[in-house]
């Protein structure tokens, strides 16, 4: 069975690295996903864990990547990583085979790429191709909207909007703080 999980650590990778070393020891995830990673590209090493690859979202070149993924080595064998899927969004990491999709994302708050004019619909654009796909999907992260609270917002509509057009169901319905 395939393990995924993903986890917004609030403050940065590194402050928490024995904390992600003790969720993969006891998790064994193929893949964790880490939002809010904070990491600005030094020290890598200390963020290596034996039996993973780290792969760092592109918003490294902003500064801080603000997502990362642990990959297991055995699912790197399964899943490639699928860059050209990411497109020009910085906070998307996508992984996958002829089955399978795995995406992970992280929408913050504030637009940190100002080339970039509408980072919402950016994101949305990008799901949307990321979406078109025969197999099975599965999109994951931190999108930073709740879709009961914000559904009558503007990010809460594209959210349920493209929910709906890809065929995919929002699974967590409680606060997870």
């Amino acid at each position: 069975m395939l393990n995924i999980i993903s986890w917004n650590c609030a403050g940065g990778a590194k402050g928490k690295i024995d904390e992600i070393r003790g969720l993969i020891t006891n998790s064994r995830p193929d893949f964790l996903f880490i939002c809010e990673a904070e990491f600005d590209g030094t020290n890598e090493d200390y963020l290596s864990i034996a039996d993973y690859h780290l792969d760092v979202a592109k918003s490294l070149t902003l500064g801080k990547a603000r997502l990362i993924c642990y990959v297991h080595k055995s699912s790197r064998n399964i899943y490639q990583r699928i860059p050209s899927l990411e497109g020009n969004n910085k906070n998307v990491l996508v992984y996958g085979n002829r089955q399978l999709r795995i995406a992970g994302v992280y929408r913050g708050f504030k637009n940190y790429n100002a080339q970039i004019k509408d980072p919402l619909q950016s994101l949305f654009e990008c799901l949307g191709g990321i979406a078109k796909f025969d197999g099975s999907l599965i999109v994951q992260g931190d999108f930073n909207i709740d879709p009961h609270r914000d559904q009558n917002s503007r990010s809460g509509r594209m959210l349920s909007d493209w929910c709906l057009e890809a065929g995919l169901i929002q699974l967590i319905r409680n606060n997870t703080r």
